[in-house]
């Protein structure tokens, strides 16, 4: 707040009171200047103070990603495992679990990733003092990122509702055919849910230092495409091609 105080004494000529009134407007720009100064100054450092606590949680996310699709990983071949085991009982029925071409595996990675920096920054309006080429950066990586926690977590849920019958008997060779039918279609909707968090984990190696060695043709392989296609589907292909490519030719 400014304080403009009354002079001690009044002005004797109009000479007196114009210098007067400059005087105090003079000290008011001068007191106005300051506090713009003091102000842009805060929120410079607040921009530089959010920029590294950015930094940081870009690290800590760059490190979390790399982890984590270990884990993916892992949680893929274990759901692949288990139909697996599931599908064979289901084609032979009575088979006692010590004959079973493996055991339920049941494993998926609740991910979740750093982003107080960023909330923070948001919440306080700090994110406008920063660059913008860096605010439309993260802005990308923490949707992104969101996007693979949306999908660990609708796997992580289908995957709780797989297993649930092992809370009253974890011997699947027990599962009436229809029990065992329904754990199959659980098993392959949490495969399905696991592949769309490995989609959105290939989509976060376009970030600088996110190396989540995860390719398409990998991702094309667990959904059962051929990549490329044989030569002997090229002309089939074609047809498919021509009719997708029709719905955006030119009238």
């Amino acid at each position: 707040m400014l304080d403009v105080h009354p002079p001690h004494m009044a002005p004797h000529t109009w000479r007196d009171f114009f210098v007067h009134i400059a005087t105090i407007v003079i000290g008011l720009l001068i007191a106005i200047g300051l506090e713009q100064a003091d102000k842009a100054f805060h929120q410079h450092r607040e921009a530089r103070e959010t920029h590294e606590a950015l930094q940081r949680e870009y690290e800590e996310n760059r490190q979390k990603v790399a982890q984590e699709t270990i884990f993916w990983r892992r949680g893929i071949a274990a759901l692949q495992n288990n139909l697996l085991v599931l599908r064979y009982l289901e084609q032979h029925p009575g088979t006692p679990q010590n004959k079973l071409p493996g055991t339920l595996y049941w494993s998926v990675s609740n991910m979740m990733f750093a982003r107080a920096a960023w909330a923070s920054a948001q919440q306080t309006g700090i994110v406008k003092f920063l660059p913008q080429q860096e605010v439309t950066k993260d802005s990308f990586l923490y949707a992104e990122l969101q996007l693979v926690e949306d999908a660990s977590n609708e796997a992580w849920l289908t995957i709780n509702d797989a297993e649930e019958f092992t809370l009253t008997d974890p011997d699947p060779t027990h599962l009436a055919r229809e029990q065992l039918a329904t754990v199959i279609s659980l098993t392959e909707r949490a495969l399905t849910k696991q592949l769309l968090c490995g989609e959105a984990l290939l989509n976060l190696g376009s970030f600088q230092g996110f190396q989540t060695e995860i390719t398409r043709s990998q991702l094309n392989a667990l959904r059962g495409r051929n990549d490329p296609l044989p030569p002997s589907l090229g002309a089939a292909h074609a047809l498919t091609l021509a009719r997708i490519n029709s719905a955006t030719a030119e009238p």
